[in-house]
């Protein structure tokens, strides 16, 4: 078991560091071997700018190093932030190229499950996790999560493209809300809610409305909204909304 979180601002949104901080720790409650960030800055007007911290630790430890301390403001600045804490399955956590975000020079993925590759890659550790990022990589988004069997729920960057893409199949929760028109997600709704509580938040902002994300979609999250890029079956699938007919696609800009 591990925790996947994370967020994308809207342009007028504000999180703060005790909301950051906040958000790591209550991740590690699913996994305490490794922690690990990442943050990028996509708005259309700036370059494509992605970084990554991570490290063989749990939360309440990584977020007291110098490395996390100096690099606060800046993932506070950017457009979004993933978060990963690792319980390892695949791979001692010793070697941080086990730890996640799992990346290479055209993207990375944090994960959450265990999965089985049916056409296997060649890889720089030894995660099944990274199995999911060279399949995407080499056969495309559609044929990519075909190739992979087991429990996923993930977050996958490719470094040619704004924003971020989130999936997950029936095997691995992932939730989702809206909190001042920015969008957050965890493993869990606890995660939300606990990170989230108003004596965290820097302003006042509406109230955090979560709910399970439909499995077996994926979604590309950018400054434009969010929008449905791969249906893996054939039922049709409702516009995710929060309480009467708001629509949530585009709420991001």
């Amino acid at each position: 078991m591990c925790g996947i979180a994370g967020w994308y601002k809207n342009s007028s949104s504000t999180f703060t560091e005790k909301v950051l901080k906040s958000l790591l720790v209550q991740t590690s409650t699913r996994g305490k071997d490794a922690t690990g960030i990442c943050w990028g800055t996509d708005d259309h007007e700036k370059q494509l700018s992605v970084k990554v911290l991570k490290g063989p630790m749990e939360a309440s430890k990584f977020i007291e190093t110098k490395d996390f301390k100096e690099a606060i403001d800046e993932i506070l600045k950017a457009r979004w932030v993933l978060v990963h804490c690792r319980q390892a399955t695949h791979g001692s956590p010793k070697d941080n190229n086990n730890n996640h975000p799992i990346f290479n020079d055209k993207g990375l993925v944090i994960h959450n499950g265990v999965v089985y590759p049916h056409q296997k890659f060649k890889t720089n550790g030894d995660t099944d996790t990274e199995q999911i990022l060279l399949s995407i990589q080499e056969l495309g988004l559609d044929k990519g999560v075909e190739n992979i069997s087991g429990s996923l729920a993930i977050a996958y960057v490719d470094f040619k493209k704004s924003g971020f893409y989130l999936y997950r199949n029936d095997q691995s929760p992932l939730v989702w809300g809206r909190h001042n028109r920015s969008l957050v997600f965890a493993s869990a709704r606890d995660i939300l809610k606990d990170s989230l509580h108003p004596k965290r938040l820097f302003m006042n902002v509406t109230c955090l409305k979560a709910e399970y994300m439909p499995s077996h979609i994926m979604y590309h999250v950018t400054t434009d909204g969010i929008e449905v890029v791969l249906k893996r079956k054939k039922e049709q699938y409702p516009i995710f909304t929060f309480g009467g007919n708001e629509e949530w696609l585009g709420l991001l800009g």
